[in-house]
């Protein structure tokens, strides 16, 4: 009997736990939660209590939103060396490959290495250029930045951007298109003699892009 109610106990447990969401969320999760939120001082709370994040981590997060305020609060107290574990990117090439002017100027301020190689080998001004980010790029260049990338392979990398970019524009196309021809199948089903107020009332939402 004991052990039953023991049981039932602990199945009732789990399921409360399960009902009311009880899973804890990583530190790495609420790091990011409070850093785009803008409760710094609970990321600084964070930062102190667990081991699984760290100053780094807190600088890749804060880059990848182009945080420019949390990026501030966190510079002093981190390096801008920072980089991926996995992929070797740093901060820095992190800015550079989203165009984030201001964001790689503190970087660069704050001593950043500006021809550091990510596992690919690329650079900073490599990962600006491959965007088409200039105004990053020439801040890199004028800062003593290079990238290794041969005209050939920029051209490459540009080319299958820009690929990827009207393959993005006929895939809106196509959904948009979708759209239309269902608004078209829901208006001729509504439009027949005797429904002329469903009728008009379908009209008035009609898709404006559709005409």
């Amino acid at each position: 009997m004991k052990i039953a109610r023991l049981l039932i106990t602990v199945c009732s447990v789990l399921a409360f736990s399960a009902i009311s969401g009880c899973a804890t969320e990583s530190p790495y999760t609420k790091l990011t939660e409070s850093i785009r939120s803008g409760d710094l001082r609970k990321a600084d709370v964070l930062l102190g209590k667990s081991s699984d994040v760290n100053m780094c981590s807190a600088m890749m997060i804060a880059t990848e939103d182009n945080n420019l305020p949390a990026i501030r609060h966190f510079l002093p107290m981190s390096t801008p060396s920072c980089y991926d574990s996995e992929t070797g990117v740093t901060l820095l090439m992190t800015a550079a490959s989203n165009g984030y002017v201001e964001a790689a100027q503190m970087f660069i301020k704050a001593g950043a290495a500006l021809n550091t190689r990510s596992d690919k080998g690329w650079t900073a001004s490599d990962y600006a250029a491959s965007r088409q980010h200039y105004l990053v790029w020439d801040l890199l260049r004028r800062n003593g930045g290079f990238g290794t990338l041969s005209a050939d392979q920029l051209s490459a990398v540009k080319n299958k951007e820009a690929q990827k970019a009207r393959e993005e524009r006929a895939e809106e196309d196509r959904e948009s298109a979708r759209k239309c021809a269902r608004a078209k199948e829901q208006q001729d089903e509504a439009c027949h003699p005797g429904n002329e107020i469903a009728c008009a009332a379908m009209k008035s939402f009609a898709i404006s892009d559709c005409d």
